[in-house]
């Protein structure tokens, strides 16, 4: 019987060694990395509008996700509001910064792809599940639908990106295309008399620039409760750019928009870019959109920093 009970006090030494790490310290989660390294294919000059948020289906500063509708897309936003059962980061690589408010006590993220974390998140082992500390009142959340080896994030000295040196940018790039769109033609609307909601722009008296995009000039009232626009006169360009004028304006609301080319049953399959901005400053106001496409959804992008 001593024999015995000498054999279990050795395995006992060796399962429980000096400095076992306990079941709730923090997760060692991988390096974020930066985003060029992730998306090196894009271009951050002046050439490319959307510069460091063309990868994001959603690039913001604050995002609010609990509104009744998931996104198909991912994200990158320094503080999420979100709903438990919606599926962060749905698609492709997704980056919170600083802070994560719940409705629920689960976070669901995107098991299949990328999602980092920024340096303040603390992200624990708690009864053999993921959980994760963070908001401002410090909510504990369970991970779901996610393995660790799917989490990265922030190291004290390094952001996966710099969100206000983006937006500076971004606001750059947007005065420059409203201050294009101020010195090419404007072009044609014409409103259906038998279906106010639905107008004809005839873009065909507006050049096409060198390289494939078209820039149309459009005040906000154009667009404003709209539900069908007809596109006409695009010739060859290749991508679309929507300068919005928004003087005089405190709320836009292009909900279930629909653009349609000149066969009225087919919709434009060209990327889209909206710029919203007043003569003489960015558009503060409020902006409630939405696409409504029967065929195959093109690229559409809000450039509004």
């Amino acid at each position: 019987m001593k024999k015995y009970i000498l054999k279990l006090a050795i395995v006992i030494i060796f399962l429980c060694p000096i400095g076992t790490v306990s079941a709730y310290d923090k997760l060692p989660l991988k390096n974020g990395g930066s985003w060029q390294e992730d998306f090196s294919n894009i271009t951050t000059d002046s050439t490319n509008a959307m510069n460091i948020a063309q990868p994001f289906l959603l690039f913001t500063r604050n995002l609010n996700i609990n509104g009744g509708q998931m996104l198909d897309g991912n994200i990158a936003t320094q503080n999420l509001n979100t709903y438990g059962s919606f599926l962060n980061g749905k698609t492709g690589i997704s980056y919170v910064q600083n802070s994560i408010t719940n409705t629920a006590s689960w976070l669901h993220i995107n098991q299949s792809s990328k999602f980092v974390f920024g340096s303040s998140f603390k992200i624990v082992r708690a009864n053999n599940a993921m959980q994760i500390e963070a908001g401002p009142s410090n909510l504990k959340q369970l991970v779901n639908n996610v393995s660790q080896s799917k989490l990265y994030q922030d190291t004290e000295s390094h952001k996966y990106l710099d969100f206000d040196r983006g937006f500076a940018q971004l606001d750059s790039n947007a005065k420059t295309i409203i201050t294009q769109a101020s010195r090419i033609s404007k072009p044609i609307i014409t409103e259906d008399p038998w279906y106010w909601p639905r107008i004809t722009i005839d873009t065909s008296n507006v050049a096409t620039a060198a390289n494939g995009t078209k820039i149309i000039s459009l005040s906000a009232r154009d667009l404003d409760y709209r539900r069908t626009v007809i596109l006409k006169g695009l010739g060859k360009a290749e991508k679309i750019i929507f300068a919005i004028n928004t003087d005089g304006v405190s709320q836009i609301d292009l909900q279930s928009i629909r653009f349609g080319n000149e066969n009225e049953w087919r919709d434009v399959q060209l990327p889209m870019m909206f710029t919203f901005s007043n003569t003489s400053s960015a558009y503060t106001g409020g902006l409630r959109i939405g696409m409504n496409d029967s065929f195959t959804t093109p690229v559409r992008s809000i450039l509004a920093p």
